[in-house]
């Protein structure tokens, strides 16, 4: 999603609104047949002899049947699809759809795909709005999945025009794009991974629906907070409310204030009805009790966190590659600094630019203290960042 969100920021800055094609597969997992995938794991992956057959063991002889009250039929076995929720399987489909990412090459189009969700976009000229790339790859990539047993759901499938109110108005002049013999209509958001993208990359409709989803779980917490203990109430409040301000939130980077406001008017609730005390009590001196960092920091955490990963592992590639050391053009003290180079021109000073991680990456962790840079661990990278970031926002941890 970061990597979505900045291709899509970055030509925006230069002035040419984007097209994103949302796919949607039917029954996607179950569709995926026995043999062609253990073909393809032997001659696109080289996965041969013991290891082979123990992948043919693991998708083939699976049977099923329905249930519906105390009826079920008869049991039938499985020759297609490989089993949901188990480790194995969004790998086993990535493997299978591996040649999709060929098809989309040829048509020079930008794509991710996680699982068994597929995103295409491309940049279009400012002069000229020229949608048949992605109306001949789309139907390319249908004619792929209809020769291997799946099938692409054009009604299902979603297309927006990323960029300014101006740019979005040019591109979604022709109000529709043919998606395999459909007419898809361009809509003002999507859902891609959780996360509602919306035209101008503004993220209200996605802050809207955390802050509906998490007000409900409080409210719920509310009511049996007086029957259950302070460790029970924070581990219920971190799975159900916390993990759901957090998902995605390195995304919330450049969002208005009004979002972040509202955000943090989310985690005040909480981090009162965990220390059960009134709403019209400050929430400053919870957050302090409970060690929870206000939702700036907690975006600037999980950003710097995921920069010092791509810096000592280099993966994944598609994100590491957005990100360069800082190398000065003669010796200076800050060479060795660890820091990062931030993109410097004409893009980097429109205010649109802070919703792109190549832009707003290297600007936190250039702002972290020598030492927080220079930590030699994970886990002690996490605590100095916390502490650090805790001393910043002034809200001092017991």
């Amino acid at each position: 999603m970061l990597r979505v969100v900045n291709d899509l920021t970055i030509a925006a800055c230069s002035k040419r609104p984007s097209v994103l094609v949302a796919l949607d597969i039917s029954a996607a997992f179950d569709t995926i047949d026995h043999d062609i995938l253990c073909q393809r794991a032997a001659s696109d992956f080289g996965i041969h002899g013991v290891a082979l057959a123990w992948l043919r063991s693991f998708v083939s002889g699976r049977s099923n049947y329905v249930c519906i009250g105390s009826n079920h039929s008869s049991t039938t076995l499985s020759s297609s699809g490989v089993p949901q929720g188990s480790v194995l399987g969004p790998i086993l489909f990535a493997m299978f759809t591996a040649p999709v990412a060929r098809i989309i090459n040829q048509h020079g189009l930008q794509y991710h795909m996680y699982a068994d969700d597929t995103q295409l976009y491309t940049a279009l000229e400012p002069s000229r709005v020229d949608l048949t790339p992605i109306q001949q790859c789309t139907n390319d990539i249908h004619r792929w999945y209809a020769e291997n047993g799946m099938m692409l759901n054009p009604t299902k499938s979603e297309i927006i025009a990323v960029g300014t109110r101006a740019q979005v108005e040019v591109a979604s002049a022709s109000r529709a794009v043919d998606v395999a013999g459909t007419r898809v209509p361009f809509s003002d958001h999507v859902k891609l991974l959780g996360v509602t993208i919306d035209s101008t990359l503004s993220f209200d409709r996605h802050v809207s629906s955390v802050v509906r989803s998490c007000n409900y779980h409080i409210r719920a917490l509310r009511h049996i907070r007086s029957v259950i203990t302070s460790e029970v109430a924070t581990t219920v409040a971190c799975s159900l409310v916390s993990s759901r301000l957090d998902y995605c939130n390195s995304l919330l980077h450049g969002t208005t204030a009004k979002n972040l406001k509202r955000l943090q008017t989310v985690q005040n609730d909480l981090a009162r009805t965990v220390q059960n005390v009134g709403r019209r009590t400050s929430a400053n001196n919870s957050l302090k009790t409970l060690h929870w960092l206000p939702i700036r920091e907690r975006i600037d955490y999980k950003i710097a966190t995921i920069v010092y990963k791509l810096r000592q592992t280099k993966t994944p590639a598609y994100l590491s590659e957005t990100i360069v050391d800082y190398q000065p053009p003669r010796t200076l003290r800050s060479a060795d600094k660890m820091l990062l180079r931030e993109l410097e021109g004409p893009v980097r000073k429109l205010a649109f630019s802070s919703k792109a991680f190549s832009i707003f990456g290297p600007a936190v962790w250039n702002s972290l203290t020598v030492n927080c840079r220079s930590c030699s661990s994970l886990e002690t990278f996490k605590r100095t960042l916390k502490t650090e970031l805790f001393n910043r926002a002034c809200v001092v941890p017991p």
